[in-house]
């Protein structure tokens, strides 16, 4: 991987990816919940060749920010960008945009590790919620 490295897909936003499914039928513009799916999608389809078998990518730190809303049906461009590896964190930049330019962007920070641990660490925490 090198840095400005990047992974871009472009993407329609549906039904199911507006805020009718979180607030009333009548919201039907792209939800914060999708924008950060398709956000860390591209960030894992990004660094995905620098990872190992069984290892997976967990995002650690995230910055977003939702500039402008999108309707339904809009044709969306969400490109990742490589912007380093810091104490081996990998480190992207993210961008959503439609025709007329950004319409959100983050800044993630994702670790890799193996997808067993990640599981076994997820079953350790909910047999200690069930506990309580």
């Amino acid at each position: 991987m090198h840095i400005g490295q990047s992974y871009v897909f472009n993407y329609r936003v549906t039904e199911s990816d507006t805020c009718a499914l979180t607030a009333t039928d009548q919201v039907k513009v792209l939800s914060t919940p999708q924008i950060v799916a398709l956000m860390e999608h591209s960030a894992r389809e990004l660094l995905q060749p620098a990872l190992v078998d069984g290892e997976a990518l967990i995002v650690q730190t995230s910055i977003l920010s939702v500039i402008s809303p999108v309707s339904l049906g809009a044709e969306l461009i969400i490109e990742a960008s490589f912007q380093g590896v810091l104490h081996g964190l990998y480190e992207t930049d993210i961008s959503i945009s439609d025709l007329a330019g950004v319409v959100a962007r983050a800044q993630l920070v994702l670790s890799p590790g193996n997808t067993k641990d990640y599981y076994q660490a997820a079953l350790k925490r909910q047999r200690g919620i069930s506990a309580v």
